[in-house]
């Protein structure tokens, strides 16, 4: 998910960027289950796997319409906040699932943002931290139905 083109770097306020994490959390095991995610400055970066009828499209149309909302109140602006359109991925196989969530979760590092992945607090890298159960990564079927990356 794209900011609009032109626009400042809305996602580097604190607030702004914790609005846009906790909306893809929100609905995480009864939409979709979540499995990488990251807040850029000026971008989102989302792994997913769609849970039962809820198609991809209507999925980050609502992250869109309520973290917009919700940021342009903050913000005290109206507009656009987001780039219309968006673009995904179909993960084909469980080595394309783990470059990409290798990807996502260190883009802050080659972005020059911080010195290691779990640093950068809007991010799944930081979530993994302690987790005691296996990686949530490694717990998916790949395939029809499988999960999508959405930017």
């Amino acid at each position: 998910m794209n900011q609009h083109k032109g626009w400042h770097c809305w996602l580097r306020n604190p607030e702004i960027a914790a609005i846009v994490q906790e909306a893809l959390l929100h609905f995480d095991g009864e939409r979709y289950r979540l499995i990488a995610w990251r807040v850029m400055p000026n971008h989102v970066h989302v792994i997913v796997e769609v849970l039962d009828s809820h198609p991809l499209r209507t999925i980050v149309k609502s992250w869109k319409s309520f973290t917009s909302r919700q940021a342009n109140t903050r913000l005290s602006r109206t507009g656009p906040f987001w780039e219309v359109d968006y673009f995904d991925r179909y993960m084909r196989s469980e080595g394309h699932m783990l470059q990409t969530v290798e990807y996502v979760e260190s883009n802050p590092v080659k972005a020059g943002l911080v010195d290691d992945p779990t640093a950068w607090p809007w991010s799944s890298a930081k979530a993994r931290i302690g987790l005691l159960t296996a990686d949530p990564v490694m717990n998916h079927e790949c395939g029809p139905g499988g999960p999508r990356s959405a930017e």
